[in-house]
């Protein structure tokens, strides 16, 4: 029995189609959902220091809390992409 080399490429686009549509619109949903908090989170930080209720003394502390949002939001993305590589 011989492998049908046309068949085969077929069935690997429709399996990695489903794949990646239902993969992509999870990501698509969650960056939108963190993007939009980090956002108001950042919205939160600066009217905080501009009105005072952050102080100097504790704006580095909202600031590097504001840096890990957004890392870990993109350590996040980075292993969603490599789970739906190797879903493929």
């Amino acid at each position: 029995m011989s492998l049908d080399v046309e068949i085969l490429v077929s069935e690997m686009k429709s399996a990695a189609s489903q794949i990646l549509s239902k993969d992509v619109a999870t990501l698509k949903g969650f960056s939108e959902r963190q993007i939009k908090n980090i956002a108001a989170q950042a919205a939160f930080v600066e009217q905080g220091i501009v009105s005072g209720e952050i102080t100097a003394a504790t704006k580095d502390f909202f600031l590097d809390n504001l840096k890990d949002m957004v890392r870990n939001f993109i350590r996040t993305l980075q292993g969603l992409a490599i789970i739906t590589i190797e879903k493929l």
